[in-house]
């Protein structure tokens, strides 16, 4: 997502934030390849603060830098993703 949409995510958040209880910044593809993931967690909680702010990853990007940046950040809720070992694992947790 580009900061231009997110910054119109943000706008519909403010004008809503008294009917949105929870925010889930992840739609497929893992959100922490995007380098403005961790600040717009900080963004969502600057106009709700009990807002609920949940994410998944498939934990690859996972080093020592994004895991303090996923524990400094405002994300209330983070999964992580397992596929399995090989393609044949795969094929049958992910039902084709």
């Amino acid at each position: 997502m580009s900061n231009a949409t997110f910054s119109k995510v943000l706008k519909d958040i403010r004008k809503n934030k008294d009917k949105i209880d929870v925010v889930v910044l992840y739609h497929g593809g893992e959100p922490q390849l995007n380098k403005h993931f961790f600040d717009w967690t900080h963004r969502v909680k600057e106009i709700k603060p009990e807002i609920f702010i949940k994410s998944v990853t498939n934990g690859m990007l996972l080093n020592q830098t994004n895991i303090r940046k996923t524990v400094l950040s405002s994300l209330d809720l983070i999964e992580i993703s397992l596929d399995g070992t090989d393609p044949e694992d795969n094929e049958i947790i992910r039902r084709n």
